[in-house]
Protein backbone atom coordinates (compact mmCIF):
# COMPACT_ATOMS: atom_id res chain seq x y z
CA UNK A 1 0.00 0.00 0.00
CA UNK A 2 0.89 3.51 -0.59
CA UNK A 3 -0.19 6.46 0.82
CA UNK A 4 0.22 10.25 -0.46
CA UNK A 5 0.19 12.81 2.80
CA UNK A 6 -0.01 16.39 2.46
CA UNK A 7 0.43 18.90 5.02
CA UNK A 8 1.69 22.54 3.62
CA UNK A 9 5.07 23.04 6.27
CA UNK A 10 6.82 20.35 7.62
CA UNK A 11 7.83 22.84 10.54
CA UNK A 12 7.44 21.61 14.65
CA UNK A 13 6.59 25.21 15.51
CA UNK A 14 3.67 24.90 13.87
CA UNK A 15 2.38 22.41 16.74
CA UNK A 16 0.75 19.10 17.02
CA UNK A 17 -0.30 18.25 13.86
CA UNK A 18 2.91 18.49 12.02
CA UNK A 19 4.18 16.09 15.16
CA UNK A 20 1.38 13.88 14.34
CA UNK A 21 2.27 13.58 10.36
CA UNK A 22 5.64 12.89 11.34
CA UNK A 23 4.94 10.39 13.58
CA UNK A 24 2.29 8.28 11.67
CA UNK A 25 4.82 8.30 8.36
CA UNK A 26 8.13 7.41 10.46
CA UNK A 27 5.55 4.45 11.76
CA UNK A 28 4.04 3.60 8.97
CA UNK A 29 7.12 3.65 6.91
CA UNK A 30 8.67 1.32 9.56
CA UNK A 31 6.45 -1.52 8.92
CA UNK A 32 7.06 -1.59 5.46
CA UNK A 33 3.96 0.73 3.96
CA UNK A 34 5.18 3.31 1.53
CA UNK A 35 4.75 6.67 2.34
CA UNK A 36 4.99 9.46 0.19
CA UNK A 37 5.49 13.52 2.06
CA UNK A 38 3.90 16.33 -0.05
CA UNK A 39 4.66 19.51 1.17
CA UNK A 40 5.56 23.25 0.67
CA UNK A 41 8.33 23.90 3.14
CA UNK A 42 10.24 21.24 4.43
CA UNK A 43 12.35 22.71 7.34
CA UNK A 44 12.03 19.67 9.70
CA UNK A 45 12.67 16.80 7.00
CA UNK A 46 15.42 15.67 9.49
CA UNK A 47 12.59 14.41 11.75
CA UNK A 48 11.49 11.91 9.13
CA UNK A 49 13.32 8.52 8.50
CA UNK A 50 14.89 8.28 5.49
CA UNK A 51 12.28 6.04 4.06
CA UNK A 52 9.32 8.10 3.45
CA UNK A 53 9.56 10.05 0.28
CA UNK A 54 9.45 13.89 0.34
CA UNK A 55 8.05 15.68 -2.24
CA UNK A 56 8.59 19.39 -2.16
CA UNK A 57 6.20 21.49 -3.56
CA UNK A 58 4.98 25.27 -4.03
CA UNK A 59 0.44 24.39 -3.72
CA UNK A 60 -0.23 27.92 -4.12
CA UNK A 61 1.45 27.91 -8.07
CA UNK A 62 -0.16 24.10 -8.94
CA UNK A 63 -2.98 25.06 -11.06
CA UNK A 64 -2.39 25.33 -14.70
CA UNK A 65 1.57 24.67 -14.54
CA UNK A 66 3.67 21.25 -14.69
CA UNK A 67 3.63 21.38 -10.97
CA UNK A 68 -0.05 19.97 -11.50
CA UNK A 69 0.88 16.75 -13.47
CA UNK A 70 3.61 16.36 -11.26
CA UNK A 71 0.53 16.37 -8.31
CA UNK A 72 -1.35 14.51 -10.73
CA UNK A 73 1.36 12.09 -11.06
CA UNK A 74 1.83 11.52 -7.36
CA UNK A 75 -2.00 10.74 -6.80
CA UNK A 76 -2.18 8.19 -9.41
CA UNK A 77 0.59 6.33 -8.00
CA UNK A 78 -1.38 6.51 -4.62
CA UNK A 79 -3.64 4.20 -2.92
CA UNK A 80 -5.04 6.48 -0.45
CA UNK A 81 -4.47 10.52 -0.27
CA UNK A 82 -4.53 11.62 3.53
CA UNK A 83 -4.97 14.86 3.87
CA UNK A 84 -4.74 16.75 7.52
CA UNK A 85 -6.02 20.18 8.85
CA UNK A 86 -9.76 21.54 7.36
CA UNK A 87 -9.27 25.43 6.79
CA UNK A 88 -6.99 24.78 3.71
CA UNK A 89 -7.61 25.47 0.11
CA UNK A 90 -5.18 23.12 -0.96
CA UNK A 91 -7.15 20.56 0.64
CA UNK A 92 -10.01 21.48 -1.39
CA UNK A 93 -7.84 20.90 -4.73
CA UNK A 94 -6.11 17.57 -3.49
CA UNK A 95 -9.54 16.34 -2.43
CA UNK A 96 -11.03 17.17 -6.12
CA UNK A 97 -8.50 16.20 -7.91
CA UNK A 98 -8.35 12.63 -5.90
CA UNK A 99 -11.74 12.25 -6.68
CA UNK A 100 -11.55 13.06 -10.33
CA UNK A 101 -8.64 9.97 -10.49
CA UNK A 102 -10.88 7.58 -8.42
CA UNK A 103 -8.33 7.67 -5.49
CA UNK A 104 -9.70 7.64 -1.97
CA UNK A 105 -9.11 10.43 0.52
CA UNK A 106 -9.12 10.17 4.08
CA UNK A 107 -9.40 13.67 5.82
CA UNK A 108 -7.49 14.24 10.03
CA UNK A 109 -9.56 17.17 10.69
CA UNK A 110 -7.23 17.35 13.92
CA UNK A 111 -10.12 18.76 16.19
CA UNK A 112 -10.36 21.96 14.06
CA UNK A 113 -14.36 20.88 13.68
CA UNK A 114 -14.71 20.44 17.74
CA UNK A 115 -17.23 22.67 19.22
CA UNK A 116 -14.15 25.06 20.53
CA UNK A 117 -12.47 25.72 17.83
CA UNK A 118 -15.55 26.85 15.30
CA UNK A 119 -16.33 29.05 17.83
CA UNK A 120 -13.03 30.63 16.99
CA UNK A 121 -13.03 33.06 13.54
CA UNK A 122 -16.70 32.05 13.82
CA UNK A 123 -17.78 34.28 10.64
CA UNK A 124 -14.65 32.88 8.28
CA UNK A 125 -15.11 29.21 9.12
CA UNK A 126 -19.31 29.45 8.71
CA UNK A 127 -18.55 30.92 4.92
CA UNK A 128 -15.92 28.35 4.60
CA UNK A 129 -18.08 25.56 5.54
CA UNK A 130 -20.65 26.84 3.57
CA UNK A 131 -19.16 26.59 0.56
CA UNK A 132 -16.81 23.01 0.75
CA UNK A 133 -19.32 21.30 3.32
CA UNK A 134 -20.93 19.40 0.63
CA UNK A 135 -17.49 18.79 -1.16
CA UNK A 136 -16.03 17.62 1.97
CA UNK A 137 -19.02 15.05 2.57
CA UNK A 138 -18.92 13.96 -1.38
CA UNK A 139 -15.07 13.86 -1.64
CA UNK A 140 -14.01 12.78 1.34
CA UNK A 141 -13.82 8.64 1.47
CA UNK A 142 -13.14 8.48 5.40
CA UNK A 143 -12.69 11.07 8.03
CA UNK A 144 -10.11 10.16 10.43
CA UNK A 145 -10.32 10.94 14.28
CA UNK A 146 -7.97 10.30 17.24
CA UNK A 147 -10.60 10.34 20.23
CA UNK A 148 -14.89 9.26 20.30
CA UNK A 149 -15.19 12.68 22.02
CA UNK A 150 -13.60 14.11 18.38
CA UNK A 151 -15.92 12.01 16.23
CA UNK A 152 -19.23 12.93 17.87
CA UNK A 153 -18.51 16.61 17.73
CA UNK A 154 -17.59 16.06 13.75
CA UNK A 155 -20.11 14.27 12.69
CA UNK A 156 -22.63 17.05 14.14
CA UNK A 157 -20.97 20.11 13.17
CA UNK A 158 -20.38 18.88 9.61
CA UNK A 159 -23.39 16.87 9.47
CA UNK A 160 -21.73 13.31 7.94
CA UNK A 161 -22.96 9.82 9.51
CA UNK A 162 -21.14 7.98 12.33
CA UNK A 163 -20.01 5.59 9.58
CA UNK A 164 -18.31 7.53 7.60
CA UNK A 165 -15.71 8.30 10.54
CA UNK A 166 -13.22 5.93 12.14
CA UNK A 167 -11.62 6.56 15.38
CA UNK A 168 -7.66 5.76 15.58
CA UNK A 169 -5.21 7.46 18.36
CA UNK A 170 -2.49 9.32 17.44
CA UNK A 171 1.48 7.22 17.75
CA UNK A 172 3.77 8.32 20.18
CA UNK A 173 7.17 8.83 20.09
CA UNK A 174 9.49 5.58 21.20
CA UNK A 175 11.64 7.69 22.57
CA UNK A 176 9.72 8.20 25.46
CA UNK A 177 10.09 4.73 26.63
CA UNK A 178 13.54 3.07 25.24
CA UNK A 179 15.54 6.05 27.45
CA UNK A 180 14.90 5.90 31.02
CA UNK A 181 13.20 8.46 32.96
CA UNK A 182 16.20 10.78 34.91
CA UNK A 183 13.80 11.98 36.91
CA UNK A 184 15.23 13.73 39.96
CA UNK A 185 13.26 13.80 43.38
CA UNK A 186 15.22 16.22 45.38
CA UNK A 187 14.00 19.62 47.00
CA UNK A 188 14.52 22.09 43.97
CA UNK A 189 12.66 19.84 41.47
CA UNK A 190 9.61 19.00 43.35
CA UNK A 191 8.22 22.18 43.36
CA UNK A 192 8.30 22.68 39.71
CA UNK A 193 5.78 23.05 37.36
CA UNK A 194 5.87 22.55 33.35
CA UNK A 195 3.70 23.53 30.65
CA UNK A 196 5.27 22.18 27.04
CA UNK A 197 2.85 22.97 24.26
CA UNK A 198 2.58 25.76 21.72
CA UNK A 199 2.40 28.98 23.34
CA UNK A 200 -1.31 30.01 21.65
CA UNK A 201 -4.55 31.17 23.49
CA UNK A 202 -6.26 27.82 23.17
CA UNK A 203 -3.67 26.54 25.40
CA UNK A 204 -4.88 28.59 28.23
CA UNK A 205 -1.74 29.68 29.79
CA UNK A 206 -3.43 33.04 30.87
CA UNK A 207 -5.53 30.48 33.53
CA UNK A 208 -2.08 29.57 34.40
CA UNK A 209 -0.21 31.73 35.04
CA UNK A 210 -3.50 33.59 37.18
CA UNK A 211 -3.58 30.29 39.46
CA UNK A 212 0.45 30.88 40.14
CA UNK A 213 -0.88 34.08 41.57
CA UNK A 214 -3.22 32.48 43.73
CA UNK A 215 -0.78 29.32 44.47
CA UNK A 216 1.88 32.59 45.60
CA UNK A 217 -0.46 33.53 48.27
CA UNK A 218 -1.06 30.32 50.03
CA UNK A 219 2.58 30.62 50.51
CA UNK A 220 3.45 27.65 47.98
CA UNK A 221 7.04 28.11 46.48
CA UNK A 222 6.82 26.59 43.11
CA UNK A 223 7.99 27.36 40.22
CA UNK A 224 6.29 27.83 36.06
CA UNK A 225 8.74 26.90 33.24
CA UNK A 226 6.83 27.51 30.24
CA UNK A 227 8.49 25.88 27.10
CA UNK A 228 7.18 25.98 23.23
CA UNK A 229 7.09 28.16 20.44
CA UNK A 230 4.40 31.06 19.89
CA UNK A 231 3.62 34.76 17.98
CA UNK A 232 6.05 36.90 20.00
CA UNK A 233 3.08 39.76 20.29
CA UNK A 234 0.90 36.55 22.26
CA UNK A 235 4.39 35.88 24.52
CA UNK A 236 4.79 39.55 25.28
CA UNK A 237 1.61 39.63 26.09
CA UNK A 238 1.90 36.53 28.71
CA UNK A 239 4.66 38.40 29.90
CA UNK A 240 2.75 41.80 30.75
CA UNK A 241 0.56 39.57 32.83
CA UNK A 242 3.27 38.15 34.87
CA UNK A 243 5.15 41.43 35.64
CA UNK A 244 1.22 42.73 36.58
CA UNK A 245 0.79 39.86 38.70
CA UNK A 246 4.17 39.44 40.12
CA UNK A 247 5.72 36.82 38.95
CA UNK A 248 9.17 37.46 37.30
CA UNK A 249 10.65 35.20 40.08
CA UNK A 250 8.13 32.57 39.82
CA UNK A 251 8.14 31.87 35.77
CA UNK A 252 10.12 31.20 33.32
CA UNK A 253 9.60 31.30 29.37
CA UNK A 254 12.04 28.62 27.76
CA UNK A 255 10.88 28.78 24.23
CA UNK A 256 10.85 25.87 21.89
CA UNK A 257 12.82 22.75 23.30
CA UNK A 258 12.76 19.12 21.60
CA UNK A 259 14.69 15.99 21.36
CA UNK A 260 16.59 15.11 24.69
CA UNK A 261 16.03 18.53 25.77
CA UNK A 262 11.88 18.17 26.01
CA UNK A 263 12.90 14.88 28.13
CA UNK A 264 15.17 16.66 29.70
CA UNK A 265 12.66 19.04 30.65
CA UNK A 266 9.90 16.77 31.62
CA UNK A 267 11.96 14.49 34.06
CA UNK A 268 13.29 17.53 36.19
CA UNK A 269 8.87 18.70 36.46
CA UNK A 270 7.33 17.72 39.54
CA UNK A 271 3.97 18.24 38.23
CA UNK A 272 2.79 19.05 34.54
CA UNK A 273 -0.48 21.20 33.59
CA UNK A 274 -2.19 22.23 30.37
CA UNK A 275 -5.28 23.69 31.16
CA UNK A 276 -6.26 23.94 27.75
CA UNK A 277 -9.17 25.14 26.05
CA UNK A 278 -9.19 22.45 23.10
CA UNK A 279 -6.94 19.89 22.13
CA UNK A 280 -7.96 16.76 19.88
CA UNK A 281 -5.65 14.46 21.09
CA UNK A 282 -2.80 16.67 23.56
CA UNK A 283 0.43 14.49 22.70
CA UNK A 284 2.11 16.50 25.39
CA UNK A 285 0.10 15.27 27.79
CA UNK A 286 0.74 11.40 27.46
CA UNK A 287 4.46 12.48 26.42
CA UNK A 288 4.47 13.87 30.19
CA UNK A 289 2.85 10.88 31.64
CA UNK A 290 4.85 8.45 30.15
CA UNK A 291 8.06 10.16 31.82
CA UNK A 292 6.43 9.57 34.90
CA UNK A 293 5.37 13.31 35.51
CA UNK A 294 1.71 13.89 37.51
CA UNK A 295 -0.45 15.44 34.77
CA UNK A 296 -3.25 17.73 34.96
CA UNK A 297 -5.10 18.94 32.41
CA UNK A 298 -9.44 20.21 31.69
CA UNK A 299 -11.68 18.64 29.83
CA UNK A 300 -10.71 20.75 26.98
CA UNK A 301 -9.09 17.71 25.81
CA UNK A 302 -10.91 15.47 23.78
CA UNK A 303 -9.09 12.25 25.38
CA UNK A 304 -9.44 13.49 29.35
CA UNK A 305 -11.59 10.24 29.95
CA UNK A 306 -8.49 8.24 29.21
CA UNK A 307 -6.31 10.20 30.84
CA UNK A 308 -8.12 10.02 33.99
CA UNK A 309 -8.47 6.56 33.58
CA UNK A 310 -4.32 6.52 33.88
CA UNK A 311 -5.16 8.84 36.75
CA UNK A 312 -4.02 12.31 35.31
CA UNK A 313 -6.09 14.97 37.47
CA UNK A 314 -8.83 16.56 35.62
CA UNK A 315 -9.37 20.01 36.56
CA UNK A 316 -12.01 22.88 36.34
CA UNK A 317 -10.88 25.48 33.70
CA UNK A 318 -10.24 28.46 35.67
CA UNK A 319 -7.97 30.09 37.42
CA UNK A 320 -8.88 28.75 41.47
CA UNK A 321 -9.57 25.67 39.74
CA UNK A 322 -5.95 24.89 38.52
CA UNK A 323 -4.44 26.49 42.18
CA UNK A 324 -6.35 23.91 43.58
CA UNK A 325 -5.52 21.00 41.72
CA UNK A 326 -1.49 21.87 41.69
CA UNK A 327 -1.80 21.82 45.36
CA UNK A 328 -3.35 18.65 45.52
CA UNK A 329 -0.81 16.93 43.84
CA UNK A 330 2.61 18.79 45.37
CA UNK A 331 0.73 18.49 48.45
CA UNK A 332 1.49 14.19 47.63
CA UNK A 333 2.65 13.56 44.20
CA UNK A 334 3.02 9.68 44.37
CA UNK A 335 -0.53 9.55 44.53
CA UNK A 336 -0.92 11.03 41.05
CA UNK A 337 1.70 9.08 39.80
CA UNK A 338 0.78 8.02 35.80
CA UNK A 339 -0.40 4.45 35.25
CA UNK A 340 2.00 3.92 32.57
CA UNK A 341 1.27 0.39 31.45
CA UNK A 342 -2.41 1.51 30.75
CA UNK A 343 -1.14 4.46 28.14
CA UNK A 344 1.77 1.88 26.76
CA UNK A 345 -0.92 -1.02 26.02
CA UNK A 346 -3.52 1.58 24.55
CA UNK A 347 -1.32 3.49 22.20
CA UNK A 348 1.00 0.32 21.19
CA UNK A 349 2.96 1.34 18.25
CA UNK A 350 2.35 -2.19 16.29
CA UNK A 351 -1.14 -2.04 17.31
CA UNK A 352 -1.72 1.40 15.99
CA UNK A 353 0.04 0.50 12.35
CA UNK A 354 -2.79 -2.46 12.26
CA UNK A 355 -5.40 0.14 13.04
CA UNK A 356 -4.38 2.36 10.66
CA UNK A 357 -3.84 -0.28 7.75
CA UNK A 358 -7.47 -0.66 8.65
CA UNK A 359 -8.16 2.67 8.16
CA UNK A 360 -6.59 2.87 4.56
CA UNK A 361 -8.55 -0.37 3.73
CA UNK A 362 -12.07 0.88 5.12
CA UNK A 363 -11.28 4.43 2.87
CA UNK A 364 -10.95 2.15 -0.42
CA UNK A 365 -13.64 0.36 0.26
CA UNK A 366 -15.55 3.63 0.39
CA UNK A 367 -14.53 5.25 -2.65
Amino acid sequence: MRILTFVPRLDLNDGGVVRAVIDIANALVAQGISVCLLCEDSKDRDELDPSVELQSLDMGTVSGSQNAIRVEGLIRDADVVHLHQVWLPANVYLSKLADQLNTPVVLSPHGMLDNWSLRQKRLKKRAFLALYRRHFRKRISLFHCTAEAEKQQLTKNLGVDADHVAVVPLFIDPNLLSRPSNRIHDDSTRSSIAFLSRVHPKKGLEILIEAMGLIKSRGIETTLRIAGPGDQRYVNRLKDLVRRLGLEDRIRFEGMIRGDDKLAFLDRSSVFVLPTHQENFGLVLIEAMLRGVPTITTRGTDIWKELESANALITRQDAAGVADAIATVLANTENWSPNRRMLTDWLDQNTLVRQYSRLYERALRAA
